[in-house]
């Protein structure tokens, strides 16, 4: 089966708009820029003409069908396609701009075709036309279009009978629309499998092009109309583009079947190149002088110091000499060589020589051969006449001079430039503490090293470099700032002499100053022992100089004191270094402050204090007959002396830790007396501690609690209950389940009566049943309301009476009723009641049920029917619609009375019937059209009746 794909080109109505920049030359065009120009569009439609520029003036032509054809934006709006031309005039030039409008006519969108009945699918892809829309394709008869992707169809010929069939193709852009014959015929078509690809030759090169022989088909191969072959293959050598065309014809069908493939004949590109050239350093010359031919790609090799290795005649950057190679392709490749011959630079000049004013300066230079003529001028190209040898000058402002030779046709320059320097004057230096705090400089302070400032706009290139004691500062630890700054920011450490050197170009200075640095004392002190609790104390403080190491005269040194704890005496004072320092009975910290000629020195010490001995007195409470320790506390190098209430001590009075086995509750007493690290005794103290001796736990009272239902019950010891030494105690349910432990426990919640079987353990015995505690768990009460009389959706009139009844009513249970609204019931507390309904819109009525401290509530809502009185003023006896008079009611009122007076005061109606309706009639004949007074009376239940007046207009 073989497939045809057809592809056509047609317009579509969207405007596509082609916009061109133009970049003019400023002395011979006007500058401008089109910003909607050449479009295509619908019959009928109109499209816009933009011109950005400066101009003087415009105008357009043919004006026939614009909208301003001397501005420079204007609507267009053609009846068949033209070419607009925008004429520009700025300062006495001129420039036409022209402007196509396409008008989209009758759409082409495909040729009519003859096809064989076996031909299988026919290709219609309308997705690349110019002017894309949305296609669609229908037939006549007799042919399975699909659409797959948008704008691909595929048209089934298979199966179909000989005839002619129609293919409609249409788009709604524009009403576009086409319609393609497709001749059937019948038979089977010629097979041709041709798979060769459009391509390019050169000249010269031989084509060959063949085709798969398939029994029983003819075949003619034909070149521009020419025939060249009737077998499957043919061999050629064109000398031209060329289109080789295969017509293959079937036994079968008439219709034949065809494939071309087009063969693009290049060439040779044309390129020539110079054997040599010759390039002087550091110039940059052109490779050759060819003409670049359309389709045709340029490259030189190697790439190095080329501009552009892409062009056909590329620029060198001269470094050295050098073979390149230029290689043209348009499909055909050839290539070209050209010596780069390299003519060295043939004087060398320094660039830049530093003088300092009133200085002579010596301009040195190389030439190659030596012996080179040099000619000198100053920059301004003034000649320079008898130059000596060597070159000297003594300029007293910046001056340059260029240097100029020939060597072998290339001219080589070089300029020097003397940059004449100076230095500011006043550059002595002084120093200040960086925090501006007044003499002296301590070791550790900021300073700062300066110089009077002057206009650093005068001396851009000066620089700085700073020594001490002749050497370079550099990145030293106390440097703060860079040793290159016209000041210095250092941390002092001693004495030193600093100096900076000022160079600017050829000029330098160096200036120095001392900076005397005050030492901070290294503070000690004095032998301290070790010293008993709350005694007075000597401290002896020593100052010593850290770069020298000798102690200075505590006369020459104000101390100041602080102590952590206790006080010290006296706490200040020139040459007071031997103060006095009360402790109490912790170690104490001693600081203080030495200041030396204005510098101070931190120093501190501690001293110790004798600890305060240590009594670690057992628990108290023990079971009888249990041996105990009485000291667990850190004994050191005390002395003990115990005293027993009992009298058991046996021995151990001196004892630091006795062992003692009391039988009844005992007091003992000791008496510790402790010593210094140097065997200085201190002043003695004195504790005592009661141990209690346990034997068994007293009896337990049974206890008795209770509490609702569903609630959390707190069960616990009471508080004068001795349970001996580390009690612990178990709550066990006689009927089962979980064993509580603790003094206090919860049971959560509260289910049923139970009885609880208590447990004691402590360190001295174990009692399983030592009491028990007696729960009682009372019942919630359950309760609803019952409402008499029943009403549909609990809705009731404003003061209606109910009957509310709690249900049920359990013996011994206080019921208790409230109300949203506030309203009352009669009795409360009680289990039935009488509710008199509110005024209001809602009210919610709640029981509570108490029984024995346990309660539960239930509540009911109520939508409550306000009572209302409407009361009319006219009505109109025989008409369909208020005819008859009445007093209109809402919720519970009740008419009482109702009688009618005519303006004469007498009664013309009085409570006649039950609805209290009157129909217009005064004994039996209809009343005449008049005002009425009537009198009514009404009265809402739970409240007083009410009587009202009113008028009455009765009309025929």
């Amino acid at each position: 089966m073989n497939s045809f794909r057809l592809s056509f080109f047609s317009k579509s109505i969207l405007p596509f708009i082609f916009v061109t920049f133009f970049s003019q030359l400023a002395f011979s065009q006007i500058d401008f820029e089109i910003l909607n120009g050449d479009a295509t569009i619908c019959a009928g439609d109109s499209t816009l003409l933009s011109i950005d520029a400066t101009v003087d003036s415009i105008k357009w032509s043919p004006t026939q069908d614009l909208s301003m054809p001397e501005a420079l934006t204007t609507f267009v709006s053609p009846s068949v396609s033209t070419t607009y031309f925008a004429t520009l005039y700025f300062n006495g030039l001129t420039q036409v701009v022209p402007l196509e409008v396409n008008i989209i006519s009758e759409a082409t969108l495909g040729n009519d075709v003859t096809v064989c009945s076996n031909m299988g699918m026919l290709m219609y892809d309308f997705t690349d036309l110019p002017f894309p829309g949305d296609y669609t394709m229908n037939n006549s008869n007799g042919f399975a279009i699909a659409e797959n992707p948008d704008n691909v169809f595929n048209v089934n010929i298979n199966n179909t009978p000989a005839g002619t069939y129609d293919l409609i193709v249409s788009n709604m852009a524009c009403n576009q629309a086409d319609t393609i014959q497709v001749t059937v015929v019948d038979g089977v078509a010629a097979e041709l499998d041709f798979t060769e690809e459009d391509r390019s030759i050169c000249l010269g090169e031989m084509v060959d092009l063949r085709v798969p022989a398939v029994f029983g088909q003819t075949y003619i191969w034909t070149a521009n109309g020419v025939s060249l072959s009737t077998t499957n293959s043919v061999t050629n050598t064109p000398t031209e583009t060329t289109t080789y065309v295969i017509t293959s014809l079937g036994a079968s069908c008439s219709v034949p079947t065809q494939d071309s493939v087009t063969i693009t004949v290049n060439n040779d590109p044309s390129i020539s190149l110079p054997e040599t050239i010759n390039g002087c350093e550091n110039d940059t010359i052109q490779l050759g002088n060819n003409i670049a031919q359309a389709g045709t790609t340029y490259s030189w090799s190697p790439t190095e110091n080329i501009i552009d290795p892409s062009v056909v005649n590329a620029q060198l950057f001269v470094e050295e000499s050098g073979t390149y190679i230029l290689t043209a392709n348009n499909g055909c490749e050839i290539m070209d060589t050209i010596e780069v011959v390299f003519i060295e630079n043939d004087i060398e000049l320094q660039d830049t020589i530093f003088v300092c004013l009133g200085d002579e300066a010596t301009i040195p230079f190389t030439t190659n051969p030596p012996n080179d003529q040099v000619t000198w001028t100053t920059i301004d190209g003034d000649p320079l006449m008898n130059v000596p040898t060597p070159f000297t000058v003594t300029p007293d402002d910046v001056i340059s001079y260029i240097a100029t030779v020939e060597n072998m046709g290339c001219t080589f320059t070089d300029t020097v430039t003397l940059q004449v320097d100076s230095l500011p004057m006043g550059l002595e230096l002084t120093f200040i503490e960086f925090n501006d705090a007044p003499a002296p400089i301590c070791v550790g302070d900021t300073v700062q090293i300066t110089s009077t400032t002057f206009n650093e706009a005068l001396f851009p290139n000066i620089e700085y470099q700073w020594l001490v004691d002749d050497q370079i500062l550099g990145n030293a630890s106390d440097v703060l700032t860079p040793d290159s700054l016209f000041n210095v920011i250092f941390t002092a450490r001693q004495t030193d002499i600093y100096g900076r050197i000022a160079t600017n170009g050829a000029c330098i200075d160096t200036v120095e100053v001392e900076v005397p640095v005050v030492p901070i004392l290294e503070v000690s002190f004095g032998p301290l022992d070790q010293v008993c609790p709350n005694t007075d104390v000597e401290v002896v403080g020593i100052a010593t100089d850290p770069i020298n190491g000798e102690i200075v005269d505590p006369e020459e040194v104000e101390w100041e004191w602080m102590v952590s704890s206790g006080t010290v005496d006296p706490a200040e004072g020139m040459g007071e270094n031997t103060p006095t320092v009360s402790v109490g009975t912790t170690d104490v910290q001693v600081m203080v402050t030495a200041t030396y000629l204005g510098c101070p020195a931190m120093g501190d010490t501690t001293i110790s204090v004798a600890p305060t001995p240590a009594l670690g007195f057992p628990n108290t409470s023990i079971c009888i007959g249990d041996e105990v320790v009485l000291n667990e506390g850190d004994v050191g190098t005390n002395q003990y002396q115990w005293e027993s209430t009992a009298n058991d001590l046996a021995g151990q009075e001196n004892d630091p830790a006795p062992v003692v086995n009391p039988l009844v509750t005992t007091t003992y007493s000791v008496t510790v007396t402790n010593f210094t690290s140097a065997g200085v005794e201190c002043e003695s103290i004195m504790d005592e501690v009661t141990i209690n001796v346990f034997d068994s736990a007293e009896s337990l009272e049974n206890i008795v609690a209770g509490g609702c239902q569903g609630d959390d019950l707190i069960l616990s010891i009471p508080d004068n209950v001795n349970l001996g030494p580390n009690p612990v105690i178990t709550w066990t349910p006689q009927s089962g389940g979980e064993t509580l432990q603790g003094l206090s426990v919860t049971v959560s919640p509260l289910v049923q009566d139970e009885i609880y079987i208590i447990g004691l353990t402590n360190t001295c015995e174990s009692i399983d049943n030592y009491g028990q505690a007696i729960v009682t768990a009372n019942p919630v009460p359950q309760v609803s309301i019952d409402v008499e009389p029943e009403a549909a959706n609990n809705e009731y009139g404003e003061g209606q009476m109910l009957a509310l009844i709690a249900d049920p009513v359990i013996p011994n249970a206080v019921y208790t009723w409230s109300s949203s609204m506030g309203a009352s019931f009669n009795p409360n507390p009680s289990p039935s009641t009488v509710y008199t309904v509110p005024a209001g819109t809602q009210d919610s009525i709640t029981v509570s049920a108490d029984l024995l401290g346990c309660t539960n509530s239930n509540s009911l809502d109520l939508t409550i029917v306000e009572a209302e009185v409407v009361f009319p003023n006219i009505f109109t006896p025989g008409q369909t619609q208020n005819a008859t008079f009445s007093i209109r009611v809402t919720g519970l009122v009740e008419i009482i009375d109702l009688v009618i007076f005519d303006r004469w005061g007498n009664k013309v109606y009085d409570n006649d019937n039950i609805e209290q309706e009157w129909d217009g009639s005064i004994n039996g004949e209809p009343a005449p059209s008049e005002v009425y007074i009537y009198t009514v009376t009404y009265q809402i239940p739970g409240q007083e009746p009410v009587v009202e007046s009113r008028d009455l207009t009765l009309l025929r």
